[in-house]
């Protein structure tokens, strides 16, 4: 299985850099090992005693393959409150194309390509909607997966907003999946294939009921032959 979740356990381990004089050997560091960077807003609460409460903060945290964390759809970020799930990649000196490939997860991207907040509602017509986008460098995106029952979500047609209504009778617990790659400006090449995997939690209080909570996991995060072949 063409998986980096299985590769890069031996890479941290025996790649190294040989120096041209001496013998000298350098480690790789985690710019080259994870050129591509997939952050998500990890949901924080503010009181132990109640791990799902109104009052918590969330913080921007860089995934590793087989990393899992809760998110909260509509968190709070800094001081402002987003809108959906924000996700943020960064691959400089290149573009980062992120796809829902069953068309199942809606995207939307400000112009800019900045975090998603509630407080910037008199621009959310303004936002792209799709099902898939381009990042140069670095940027958000707010995702919503189909069938959420939280969150913004647009349509454009009839079919559209039917589809997402026939998600909406599916049972919490429905996976979904994002493919992301990074191209190099330069050469076109494809530098790196990831997959997340997002889930919607069930309610704490009403079991059967979906929450405004998901678990995003890095599945997989696979570095083309021609990247590998620098590293060596």
């Amino acid at each position: 299985m063409k998986n980096i979740c299985r590769i890069l356990p031996v890479m941290l381990a025996v790649l190294l850099l040989t120096g041209c004089t001496g013998g000298d050997t350098l480690e790789l560091d985690e710019t080259f090992l994870y050129p591509l960077k997939i952050g998500a807003l990890e949901y924080q609460p503010l009181s132990d005693e109640e791990p799902y409460a109104n009052e918590h903060t969330s913080r921007l945290v860089y995934l590793k393959p087989g990393d899992k964390v809760t998110v909260l759809s509509s968190c709070m970020y800094g001081d402002m409150m987003t809108v959906n799930i924000n996700l943020h990649f960064a691959y400089e000196g290149g573009t980062c194309t992120v796809t829902s490939p069953d068309n199942d997860i809606q995207m939307a991207m400000r112009d800019g390509a900045g975090c998603l907040y509630n407080d910037y509602a008199w621009e959310w017509d303004t936002w792209k909607y799709a099902y898939e986008h381009e990042i140069h460098n670095t940027g958000w995106i707010g995702i919503n997966p189909l069938g959420a029952e939280h969150g913004h979500f647009r349509y454009n047609t009839w079919e559209e907003e039917r589809e997402a209504n026939r998600y909406k009778e599916m049972p919490v617990g429905r996976e979904c999946f994002l493919t992301i790659e990074a191209f190099d400006f330069t050469s076109g090449q494809k530098a790196v294939t990831a997959k997340l995997r997002i889930c919607q939690l069930p309610s704490e209080r009403e079991p059967g009921k979906k929450s405004s909570y998901f678990e995003i996991e890095l599945v997989e995060y696979e570095l083309s032959d021609t990247y590998k072949m620098m590293l060596q």
